[in-house]
């Protein structure tokens, strides 16, 4: 078999690449649109060609009970002005929390070898009310599944909020258009959302200098005369990887996914400049890198080749934009669920925070505290751990004896910090667009500790895409402002400070992008910042190569499942979908 990349130091002759023509899921998160198409080079397939606004969608129907994914803005927020701006006072939503202040060990509430008596048994519990959590207990609903989650709202990092007739998202904002008759399509197609998204098929906007450039950019118009043949020969590439050589995330366990777990084990950056056979230009370095802290949270020499090629080369085939970004899929989730006789009015519930999950010879018990600070547990036969694995290494009692191998793996992975604003704008936005991609002067960050020294919003994404244009309208303006420096989450934890230091930062990036659309300042209504809005597992080179993902993946005593985004370290919607769908019939496998 070949590999998956030519040896190193070696031209990059793209019939040799790879052998393997892969069949194409496409899948990813956020943003994109940064190859091959952007340039012209793949033809639009036929069924992406009409891109109108979603007719199945009746904002009259939908409902905000406690603890829906879609929070409602209240009329009179309490705002105030930062230069002349006027914000929301203090973060919104609610924060991804330090495991270390809100998920105490488990003595600080009993001891560890007494905990309190359970008063209910259960078939299902699930732990954490994001999409995993949601599309697991939708998936195993005939089984009347408990689902626990620590904030008020469900929904993780597809939370929403809806300001007048205008929903927005506070995290991930799409998804890939799915395969027909492929497993994605057919859970779209059961919450409805076959019937609510509109299409963006276009190319993702990029503005460099106070300029919005389309596919001069990727021409490489804009760039000096000499990066020509660099900016052809990345097109190239992307073709090819779209075409021909896909690395699937999921991946193949046997043999057919070798070549993948070869790819992981290199850098992005490493792998695109080989295949290129020559190093990346500047501004083409600024474009992939700022797709990469977009979209991961980390830059493109600190992910792995294969998740930086499975979201990148999948972008190229149009994105599902729903009214509300993802947050419409978690609420129709919850509404389901909500709604189904199997739910029950209490099984779904808001501000549990799991204390304790342990191995007890009736099942599995999990202890957690309500909002007023009172202990519960109870019993199931199953439990699925639907949070992030620096949740669950705390708060699994013994997981370091049931498991060293997956506990170890547990440890690999990192998270990335992220602030999502939403500028409210009392007027319209006359430019139609989905995303515009923010390069600045082109100065953009090469590393983390440049971009530390000088973070800003990577892009720009128009928040009522889905609901077409209406002349006269409100507009929301979604910006992206990723972290990507170690310890750039903890920076979120500050409280009136964070605020106050993150508002005046925005600011002048606020007034640069309301010039760009000619929009004016007295259009904002305000603007609202929300805590770290995308739970973003970082995609490190070697996590699936070296065996971690499967690990952390791997249920212990066929009693604890785990589905997550981070079973990948992969920041994707798909893939906690996917991972609900492989394991919901091992959970349920022997229950009555």
């Amino acid at each position: 078999m070949k590999s998956a990349r030519p040896p190193d130091g070696a031209a990059a002759p793209l019939a040799l690449l790879d052998e393997r023509a892969q069949v194409l899921s496409r899948r990813a998160v956020l943003h994109g649109g940064l190859g091959a198409l952007a340039s012209g080079f793949l033809p639009l397939p036929r069924r992406l060609t009409a891109a109108g606004p979603p007719t199945g969608f009746d904002p009259g129907r939908v409902a905000f009970p406690p603890g829906a994914p879609f929070v409602r803005v209240s009329a009179q927020p309490a705002v105030r002005l930062v230069d002349g701006v006027p914000f929301a006072v203090g973060l919104t939503g609610e924060p991804y929390p330090d495991p270390h202040l809100r998920f105490p060990e488990a003595g600080v509430w009993f001891p560890p070898d007494r905990p309190p008596t359970p008063t209910e048994e259960v078939s299902i519990a699930v732990v954490g009310g994001g999409i995993s959590g949601l599309s697991t207990a939708h998936m195993l609903r005939a089984h009347k599944p408990v689902l626990l989650e620590l904030n008020r709202s469900f929904g993780g990092s597809a939370r929403g909020e809806w300001w007048g007739n205008v929903p927005y998202a506070l995290g991930s904002a799409y998804v890939i258009t799915p395969d027909s008759g492929s497993v994605l399509e057919e859970i779209y197609q059961s919450l409805g959302l076959h019937e609510m998204y509109r299409l963006d098929a276009g190319v993702s906007e990029i503005e460099l200098a106070g300029e919005v450039l389309q596919e001069r950019f990727w021409s490489g118009a804009a760039a000096p005369p000499g990066d020509q043949k660099a900016f052809d020969r990345y097109a190239e590439v992307v073709r090819f990887m779209a075409e021909r050589s896909y690395p699937e995330i999921p991946v193949d366990p046997g043999p057919g996914g070798d070549w993948v777990r070869e790819l992981d084990a290199v850098t992005f950056k490493n792998d695109v400049e080989t295949r290129m056979g020559m190093p990346a230009p500047p501004l083409l370095a600024a474009a992939v890198q700022a797709y990469c802290y977009s979209s991961f949270g980390a830059g493109w020499e600190e992910i792995s080749a294969a998740s930086g090629w499975n979201f990148l080369a999948a972008e190229e085939f149009g994105r599902w934009v729903f009214p509300g970004g993802n947050a419409q899929m978690a609420y129709q989730f919850y509404r389901q669920l909500a709604e189904a006789d199997a739910a029950g009015p209490d099984r779904l519930r808001a501000g549990a925070l799991v204390v304790d999950v342990r191995l007890v010879p009736r099942g599995v018990q999990v202890t957690w505290v309500d909002s007023a600070d009172e202990l519960h547990a109870l019993v199931a036969q199953r439990v699925v751990m639907a949070c992030p694995k620096n949740v669950c290494r705390r708060v699994l009692h013994d997981a370091e004896r049931l498991d060293p191998e997956k506990f170890e793996a547990m440890h690999q992975i990192h998270h990335a910090g992220y602030v999502v604003a939403n500028i409210l704008l009392n007027a319209p936005i006359e430019r139609d667009f989905y995303d515009i991609f923010l390069l600045r002067d082109g100065d953009f960050p090469t590393d983390a500790v440049e971009a530390e020294e000088s973070a800003k919003v990577v892009d720009m994404l128009n928040g009522r895409f889905a609901l077409g244009a209406t002349p006269g309208a409100r507009s929301v303006l979604t910006l992206y402002w990723p972290l990507p420096w170690a310890f750039g989450q903890h920076t979120l934890l500050l409280g009136e400070q964070t605020w106050e230091n993150y508002a005046q930062r925005l600011v002048p990036q606020v007034r640069r992008m309301l010039r760009l659309l000619d929009v004016g300042l007295s259009d904002i209504d305000h603007v609202r910042m929300t805590y770290f809005g995308h739970a973003m597992p970082v995609a490190t080179p070697g996590f699936i190569a070296n065996g971690a993902a499967e690990l952390v993946r791997r249920p212990i005593e066929d009693k604890i499942f785990f589905v997550q985004q981070d079973n990948w370290a992969l920041p994707a919607i798909e893939n906690c979908l996917l991972d609900a769908h492989h394991f919901a019939p091992q959970i349920a496998a022997g229950l009555p």
